[in-house]
């Protein structure tokens, strides 16, 4: 194989080695380069065996290295005054010339195995503190976790290079790292992240790291939300995060809906009272559904796949401080089974992650 792989490239490294002039080099390139480009576009766009396309866009490559090498090579040559192309001149710029581009792509190779590689021990065993204004959160090496810092640095906890960065601040910090924003992607847990996926599902403690490892996504996606933010309550920060208020919003709007004098109607569901003219605003009407700053939990939603489906955006104001997102899926006529369901979980999620 290697075999194939070095003739791939010496091959066209030494076809323009062979070119008498430049006119003739550039009419290689062009030429041979076209087709180079083409064939890796076409490998690109094809179906086909995986390791097959794979191993011939390799190739193809390969080809292209020796391809550039070469030009670059001879055209050095061709420009390099007569007096000065004696043999051992001619010898050092080959050489050169050939193992140049190799040991270029070899270093950045071994540069990018070296940088994921994964974390010490006692980082992997380890809780990360992070303060969010008032809280302070106890934070896994789950692959779920991104972690936004005052400083706009962002770790994401699904890479080796992430963990081990989060590591190290917190090993330099007396204090929990100061952050805006611990974005939670629970998909991650079961379609991404590896290999911090698989390490973390075999020593998951938690009761929600434990459920997503283990269950289906469909499951899953109806007893926990699908992405949680807990951010900084300062405007620049929601902004930033693309987070939605929902309760904030649906104020916002009736606003709107009094000055335009066209009265924000609502009609009652269940425990809910819908608002607005496409009724994407539901707002409990119990009181022990209220958050922890006295707000009505108020969801926003609208229709998505499959039919009778929606997904809902809820945010908490929590005691401590920061703001609180989540979204979740549902069919609309069990709206109020699954967002109990999925809030009563998303708490407990919350609690075991303010656990040292």
């Amino acid at each position: 194989m290697y075999l194939y792989f070095t003739l791939f490239y010496l091959v066209p490294f030494g076809i323009a080695l062979a070119m008498p002039g430049w006119r003739s080099l550039f009419g290689y390139g062009l030429s041979f380069g076209s087709l180079i480009i083409w064939l890796f576009a076409s490998g690109s766009n094809g179906g086909g065996n995986g390791l097959a396309v794979a191993l011939g866009l390799s190739m193809v490559m390969f080809a292209g290295g020796g391809l550039i090498s070469g030009m670059v090579t001879r055209a050095i040559l061709l420009a390099l005054p007569e007096e000065k192309k004696t043999v051992k001149v001619r010898v050092i710029i080959l050489i050169v010339g050939f193992i140049l581009l190799p040991i270029v792509i070899l270093a950045e190779v071994k540069w990018q195995q070296w940088n994921k590689r994964p974390p010490f021990e006692a980082c992997l065993s380890s809780k990360y503190p992070v303060k969010i204004e008032g809280a302070i959160f106890y934070l896994p090496p789950a692959p779920n976790l991104t972690l936004w810092t005052d400083m706009g640095s962002l770790y994401l906890f699904q890479t080796n290079e992430g963990l081990r960065a989060v590591c190290e601040f917190a090993e330099n910090s007396k204090e929990p790292i100061p952050a805006v924003n611990l974005h939670i992607d629970n998909q991650r847990v079961k379609f991404a992240g590896y290999p911090v996926q698989g390490r973390y599902c075999q020593t998951a403690t938690a009761q929600w790291g434990k459920d997503m490892c283990n269950s289906e996504y469909e499951v899953m996606d109806a007893k926990y939300p699908l992405i949680v933010d807990v951010y900084s309550d300062a405007e620049f920060n929601s902004k930033r995060m693309l987070t939605d208020n929902s309760y904030k919003s649906f104020l916002e709007a009736r606003g709107r809906a009094k000055e335009s004098n066209t009265p924000f109607t609502s009609r009652r569901v269940g425990i809910f009272d819908r608002y607005g003219e496409d009724h994407s605003y539901w707002i409990a009407h119990e009181k022990t559904w209220e958050n922890e700053a006295g707000e009505p939990f108020t969801l926003y939603c609208y229709n998505t796949t499959p039919v009778g489906n929606i997904l809902c955006l809820v945010t908490y104001r929590l005691r401590t401080g920061p703001h609180l997102t989540y979204q979740f899926h549902t069919p609309e006529d069990k709206l109020e089974i699954v967002a109990r369901r999925v809030d009563k979980n998303m708490r407990s999620m919350l609690y075991e992650l303010s656990q040292p």
